[in-house]
């Protein structure tokens, strides 16, 4: 895995365009009292965009939500502090 300014992110020495989203953890009319299955339906819609990479928004997250990206392939990291 690299990145570097003229090529971007690269994985196995194959150059792998970043397309992505920033999730938080709260879904309508639930908040945090989130399910697994709404966790698999916002990954879902993400997924249905085309992103490839998410990145986890202010707060840690449950592990279901922080492994659900890996099944499919995507990179995922937390925010990082400003």
């Amino acid at each position: 895995m690299a990145f570097d300014p003229e090529r971007g992110f690269s994985l196995n020495g194959e150059r792998v365009p970043l397309h992505g989203v920033a999730m938080h953890q709260d879904y309508l009319g639930r908040g945090w009292a989130i399910a697994e299955r709404d966790t698999d339906e916002s990954l879902a819609l993400v997924r249905e965009i085309g992103a490839n990479t998410l990145r986890l928004a202010h707060y840690p997250m449950r592990s279901t939500r922080c492994n659900a990206p890996t099944r499919w392939g995507w990179s995922s990291g937390p925010k990082r502090p400003s």
